[in-house]
């Protein structure tokens, strides 16, 4: 983060060309670039879906990101990113001299650089393993697995040949996840103890690394995996699951339980990645610590120029503590925005603003960006 000292010459160069590209419009960044990516391929949810779920046929949006305030800021109008602007992946597809990743669902787009897969409310695990388990799942939810099928269905339709798609992937940055989130978010919200929930990890993070296996078998070589962020310090789960105890809040404010929860899958994620980069030491392979990120962020707001008193506040919402109320969204009728979004971390209770996700891309690309990952072989 931002907060650190870097010591290395080309990600401390690096870095100046991404505040200078992600500051303005990414029009004339130079970045030193020996191996440069060509493309990006996304995997996730809402937290990187850039306009597939606001056109699926039916889809019943709840967080309406194709409604203003949705977009106010740089689109300047809603694209169907769930935020008031970019999202972690616009800004790293400006540090990387790319365009931003459009839609899969945008079938008149132009795909030269690579597509984004993810859609917001989708799961790891498929909907019968749900129902199996009393959990209801949006009928539009394209799990993890229907992502990975779109892939394959464009990989046919572009590149043709098993070699020539893997020179296109081997020239790839991809982006798998943050997914995961709603597996949790459908079974917290249904009434699942942590403790049932907990047993869904060992599942998700194996489907997980399964995906991960098929994209490099398709010859995807640089690959980030995001952990899930701290469930306990978002509005929503402030909100749901509130209580009267104030040992069951940390200093910041959070919710105790949910956030240990987030730091069990990741651990179990970072584990399972490890195991992978044994398996495959000729792909680089790299967590990524969204939780850490975030975290960051809470333990000094404004050195990152967010208000301290509205941390843990949506921007956009309505109601309560924490300015936010289920039945009444962002996006829908008289539902107020801040003015200053860039001074909360908190968009709509659920998803973050674009001066988070500034952050977060910030310490993703110190990976993303660092020699020794840009030029597997």
């Amino acid at each position: 983060m931002a907060a650190l000292v870097l010591t290395s010459f080309f990600l401390t160069l690096s870095f100046l060309a991404f505040a200078y590209a992600a500051n303005n419009n990414g029009n004339s960044s130079t970045i030193p670039n020996t191996c440069p990516y060509e493309y990006i391929f996304h995997v996730g949810d809402s937290l990187a879906d850039t306009g597939n779920l606001v056109r699926l046929p039916n889809a019943n949006i709840t967080y309406r990101a194709d409604h203003y305030p949705y977009g106010r800021n740089y689109f300047g109008e809603p694209t169907g990113r769930f935020s008031d602007g970019r999202l972690a992946i616009d800004y790293i597809a400006k540090a990387l001299n790319l365009p931003l990743l459009k839609p899969y669902m945008q079938k008149e787009a132009n795909f030269s650089h690579g597509v984004n897969f993810a859609v917001a409310g989708s799961t790891v695990l498929r909907n019968p393993y749900y129902k199996a388990r009393n959990i209801s799942m949006p009928t539009y939810n394209r799990s993890l697995k229907v992502q990975l099928g779109w892939l394959t269905t464009y990989l046919k339709a572009t590149c043709y040949t098993i070699r020539k798609c893997s020179e296109v992937l081997g020239k790839s940055l991809f982006m798998f996840g943050e997914i995961g989130g709603n597996d949790y978010y459908q079974a917290f919200s249904q009434g699942k103890s942590i403790e049932e929930v907990k047993t869904y990890v060992p599942h998700i993070v194996k489907a997980i690394v399964k995906g991960i296996k098929q994209v490099m078998k398709y010859g995807a070589k640089r690959i980030v995996v995001p952990g899930i962020y701290p469930n306990g310090c978002f509005p929503y789960y402030l909100t749901k699951f509130s209580s009267l105890d104030y040992k069951d809040y940390d200093e910041f404010g959070c919710l105790k339980s949910y956030n240990e929860f987030a730091m069990y899958h990741n651990d179990y994620l970072e584990r399972a990645l490890s195991i992978l980069k044994l398996e495959y030491p000729d792909a680089a392979i790299h967590y990524g610590d969204n939780y850490g990120s975030f975290k960051s962020i809470l333990e000094r707001p404004g050195y990152f120029g967010f208000h301290k008193k509205s941390i843990l506040k949506a921007c956009c919402g309505i109601g309560g503590p924490y300015n936010y109320n289920e039945d009444r969204v962002c996006g829908t009728y008289e539902v107020p925005a801040c003015s200053d979004s860039a001074k909360y971390l908190h968009w709509d209770g659920i998803h973050l603003t674009e001066e988070a996700y500034y952050y977060v891309a910030e310490d993703l690309l110190r990976v993303i960006l660092a020699k020794e990952f840009q030029c597997v072989q």
